[in-house]
C-alpha cells in the first residue's frame, strides 16, 4: 500500500439537511460526504491515505501538520509504503543517501538508476565489481554495523525481511532513519522492485525499459522452446545437511513454472498447503520420475555436496534423470536466494537446463 498516513478528525453534529463534504488534507479533493466514527480512506485524486474519525466537536478539525509534510502543497516529499514484512513505513519520495543491506537489492537499485552511499560486504558479480567496489561497506548481510551505517547519514536503509534486519530497522527508526525490508519471493517481485526503485530515483523510464527487456527475454526463451513438451521437474534444495523439494511458492519454483516446467512436488502436496519447501522423501521420487533434476546446494563446497547421503542413495542413482545425466547444479550466486538484476542470465541458464 502506498500513500501518506494522516489523521483528519470528523465530528458528530446536529442533523443537517444534507451531509457535509470531508476533504483530503493534502489536495483538498473531496473524500466523501457524511459522518463516520472512524475510517481509513484513500484519496482518489492524490492517493493519500488518511484516517477520518469522530472527535465530538461541532466542526471538522485536523491535527497539526507534521513538520516533514507541507500543508496542502502540490508536492509531498514523503510517501508511505508497505514493505515485505507488512510494515507501513514513511520514506522520502526521492531519497538521496540510501544504504542497502543485501546484494539483490543493491543490484536492482543500481539497475533502476540509483546510487547507494553504502552497502554490505558480499561476493561481487563481475559486471558490477567496479561500480560496487567504490561504495563504502557497512558490515555483512547477516551482521550489519550500526555505527558504519549511521556514519553515512542515510535518509533510507533497505534490507531484507529476516530477523537481523527487522531488529536493525527498529533501531534505525528510533533514531529517525526509515528502513524498508524488501524480499523477493517471485519473479514478479523483481519487476516490481525495479519499478519501485525507478520511482525513488526519478528514473521511471529507465526502470520501465529494464522491466520490458526482462519480459521480452523471457518470452523469447518461450518462443525458442516452441512445441517441446513441458519437462517434469524436481528442484532439490540442500541446506544444513537436510534435503528439501522447492515448490512453486519458492523463487526458483516460480521461475520454473514461468518457463513452462511442471513442478512434480506441487502435485504431491495438498492443494490447501501453501508452502515454498517440503521435506524430500527419497522413496517418493521413484514414483514421480522427474525428467530434470535441479539442485541448489548450500553446503558451499563440492566435497560436502558429494558427501550428502541423498546423492549416494541407491534409489537416487536409479532415477531416469540421473541415468540420463539430466541432473544440474544451479549456480549458487544466481539461485541461492534470487538473482536480482541478473534475472535474464538466470532465466537463460534455467531454460537451457530444462529444455537442453
Amino acid at each position: 500500500m502506498i500513500g501518506y498516513d494522516r489523521f483528519v478528525q470528523d465530528v458528530w453534529y446536529e442533523p443537517h439537511k444534507e451531509f457535509r463534504p470531508v476533504r483530503c488534507a493534502f489536495c483538498n479533493g473531496m473524500l466523501f460526504r457524511g459522518v463516520v466514527e472512524k475510517v481509513e480512506i484513500k484519496c482518489s485524486r492524490c492517493g493519500a491515505i488518511q484516517v477520518v474519525q469522530h472527535n465530538g466537536n461541532s466542526c471538522v478539525q485536523k491535527r497539526e501538520t507534521p513538520r516533514h509534510l507541507p500543508e496542502r502543497s502540490g508536492y509531498v516529499p514523503h510517501r508511505m509504503v508497505t514493505d515485505s514484512a507488512g510494515r507501513l513505513v514513511t520514506i522520502p519520495r526521492h531519497p538521496k543517501r540510501v544504504v542497502i543491506l543485501n546484494s539483490s537489492n543493491v543490484g536492482l537499485y543500481l539497475a533502476a538508476g540509483g546510487k547507494p552511499v553504502g552497502r554490505v560486504s558480499s561476493v561481487l558479480p563481475a559486471d558490477l565489481e567496479g561500480e560496487l567496489a567504490r561504495i563504502p561497506e557497512v558490515g555483512l548481510p547477516t551482521n550489519p554495523d550500526l555505527k558504519s551505517i549511521m556514519a553515512l547519514k542515510p535518509d533510507l536503509v533497505i534490507g531484507m525481511a529476516f530477523p537481523v534486519h527487522q531488529s536493525l530497522a527498529s533501531v534505525l527508526e528510533r533514531k529517525g532513519i526509515p528502513a524498508i525490508l524488501q524480499t523477493f519471493d517471485r519473479y514478479a517481485d523483481i519487476l516490481e522492485a525495479l519499478r519501485f526503485y525507478g520511482e525513488l530515483n526519478g528514473s521511471q523510464n529507465l526502470a520501465a525499459e529494464k522491466i520490458a527487456a526482462i519480459e521480452q527475454h523471457r518470452l523469447r526463451l518461450l518462443t525458442q522452446i516452441g512445441g517441446q513438451p513441458s519437462p517434469r521437474v524436481l528442484i532439490v534444495w540442500a541446506i544444513d545437511g537436510g534435503v528439501y523439494a522447492a515448490l512453486s511458492g519458492s523463487f526458483i519454483g516460480d521461475l520454473v513454472k514461468r518457463l513452462g516446467g511442471v513442478n512434480l512436488f506441487d502435485l504431491l502436496m495438498p492443494k490447501t498447503e501453501k508452502t515454498a519447501y517440503a521435506p524430500l522423501d527419497i522413496e517418493v521420487i521413484t514414483e514421480i520420475q522427474p525428467d530434470v533434476i535441479l539442485i541448489i546446494d548450500h553446503e558451499f563446497s563440492e566435497k560436502a555436496s558429494q558427501g550428502n547421503q541423498t546423492w549416494q542413495h541407491p534409489t537416487w542413482r536409479e532415477l531416469n534423470a540421473v541415468r540420463q545425466n539430466r541432473v544440474y547444479q544451479l549456480p549458487y550466486l544466481l539461485f541461492a536466494v534470487n538473482p536480482g538484476a541478473r534475472i535474464k542470465k538466470a532465466l537463460s541458464i534455467l531454460s537451457a537446463f530444462l529444455y537442453g
